[in-house]
């Protein structure tokens, strides 16, 4: 294998796929980085056979081959290189990079002992959505998903194809968040479901970072391909059924207050600073109320409240939330006003009228 290329490309393809590095020392194969030659450049590969990241690099092919080099060594050196072109050359795994003013040698494995990556079924369905789209759709849940041994079916992101829409679940059983995507933003031959493992959502959204471009996500029983022409990541499925979300998300509140989110966002914080050992802070609306109120207090501490002003419908209540519960159910959205609307002795959801794709349910500690 010899090709030539630029430092700047070898850098970003090799910390695209870096983090899938096996650490194991019963496969020594895992810690290495593959690298191949193709008719479209150079696939470097890295996997710890949960999760496999290839990149694909344009540079001039002088010879065709490949190698396996452990990553320990060669990504720093790669990282730190000041020249812009760098020729790879690997003979007898051993590789050579040179550049105009550096020389290393680095002793390799033969690429045939690395592991051959898994491939999706023949039957596998394919679902294409804007790289864009996916990342907003996952940003919006991920936050509210937890790993779970005892659960581990709620250890991931639900990516689930029906009723001509798609959506992306989220939870931890103490809150949930749900992004639909319409049907106009993506293509699907059919209805599919599948749970992605958390450490995969973190990937897709590293990985993945032009907006622009379209991803094909293959999915079959027990793996999904996540592709763009230049980036792949394979990865299994988390085994398990999802539990019926939908029971939860409250179709009637008691209550509706119409607040400023930024405002909101802020008061959260503040009132955080006094919040007890459970990071309890309550939310309180009177009787023909104005505001929504905040306090939170410790009597070692102190306490304090924050009054937002909001436009009300329906009865007085008062509930304790967690507070980060709370504050990353107001952080997904964007726009300037949230809804939050409580039931009595239920869950409390927050919409946005901006953003009707979107909804978040928090249980409260207590109400």
């Amino acid at each position: 294998m010899k090709i030539l290329i630029l430092k700047n490309n070898l850098a970003e393809g090799v910390g695209v796929v870096e983090r899938a590095v096996g650490t194991t020392e019963k496969l020594p194969s895992l810690q290495h980085l593959h690298l191949r030659t193709t008719d479209a450049g150079l696939t470097v590969t890295a996997t710890n056979l949960e999760l496999a990241i290839q990149a694909t690099i344009t540079g001039k092919i002088l010879e065709h081959g490949e190698c396996s080099v452990p990553a320990s060594v060669f990504s720093p050196i790669v990282r730190n290189l000041t020249s812009e072109r760098v020729t790879l050359e690997s003979v007898h795994k051993v590789l050579s990079l040179v550049t105009d003013n550096y020389e290393a040698k680095i002793p390799g494995g033969d690429p045939k002992d690395f592991p051959l990556l898994p491939k999706v079924s023949e039957g596998a369905i394919v679902v294409s959505i804007g790289v864009g789209t996916i990342r907003r759709a996952l940003l919006s849940v991920v936050g509210a998903a937890q790993y779970s041994e005892v659960r581990p079916e709620i250890s991931g992101v639900l990516f689930c194809v029906r009723e001509g829409r798609l959506f992306l679940v989220a939870t931890d059983s103490f809150r949930l968040a749900e992004y639909v995507v319409p049907e106009t933003a993506f293509e699907s031959p059919s209805d599919v479901q599948v749970i992605i493992p958390l450490r995969t959502t973190e990937e897709i959204l590293r990985v993945f970072g032009d907006d622009e471009e379209q991803l094909s996500i293959s999915i079959d029983e027990h793996q999904v391909l996540y592709a763009t022409p230049t980036r792949r990541i394979i990865s299994r499925s988390v085994d398990g059924v999802y539990p019926e979300y939908r029971a939860i998300i409250p179709t009637e509140v008691g209550t509706e207050a119409l607040v400023a989110r930024q405002e909101f966002i802020a008061a959260t914080k503040l009132v955080s600073s006094l919040a007890g050992r459970a990071n309890d802070i309550m939310v309180t609306v009177e009787e023909k109320g104005k505001y929504l109120e905040l306090s939170s207090g410790e009597s070692s501490r102190g306490e304090n409240r924050y009054r937002i002003p909001a436009k009300i419908h329906g009865d007085a209540f008062s509930v304790v939330f967690n507070w980060k519960f709370l504050f990353e159910g107001l952080r997904i959205y964007h726009g300037a006003e949230v809804i939050l609307g409580v039931k009595k002795g239920g869950p409390t959801l927050i919409t946005s009228a901006s953003e009707p794709f979107i909804r978040y349910v928090v249980m409260p500690i207590r109400s």
